[in-house]
């Protein structure tokens, strides 16, 4: 499946939405379309709805998309990720650099899905990694709340 791009202006505003996989090959046509954006558009809304995977080369063309738009004074938003999108994007915290809106239906929708860690495995998680912006170097200490892991095999 390749990424595809439909898009609309109204006014000072372009509208795009995004279908596919952003990935590495798929990644420059991605730049070369937010390249060739014209001079008078103010805001940029990225309608995310359709993308259905996004690699580390998505995530470089996502920053480069709004480095280019900041360097313009523009503004980008993301639209509707899912709930698989979203977590890429938390993840790697560009949540915190772009402006993100999604859709109650969908927030709702992704706090219904089973979480395939216990809580305190998930707290581990959140602490450990995400909010310490952590390498994998402490895996090992969440091996230790899964008993059937035996650890002198790994």
């Amino acid at each position: 499946m390749e990424l595809n791009i439909t898009s609309r202006t109204e006014g000072c505003t372009l509208n795009a939405a995004i279908s596919g996989r952003l990935t590495y090959n798929s990644a420059p046509g991605f730049e070369a379309f937010f390249a060739g954006i014209p001079d008078n558009i103010a805001e940029i809304r990225v309608d995310l709805f359709g993308l259905a995977y996004i690699a580390s080369m998505g995530i470089r063309a996502i920053i480069s998309a709004k480095k280019t738009a900041d360097s313009k004074g523009r503004r980008l938003l993301l639209l509707s990720p899912s709930p698989a999108v979203m977590d890429v994007l938390t993840m790697t915290g560009l949540d915190e650099l772009i402006d993100i809106e999604q859709p109650e239906e969908i927030k709702e929708e992704a706090e219904k899905q089973i979480y395939p860690l216990r809580p305190i495995q998930r707290w581990m998680m959140d602490t450990q990694f995400v909010k310490a912006r952590s390498t994998m170097s402490n895996v090992g200490s969440l091996l230790r709340f899964e008993p059937s892991v035996d650890l002198q095999v790994l």
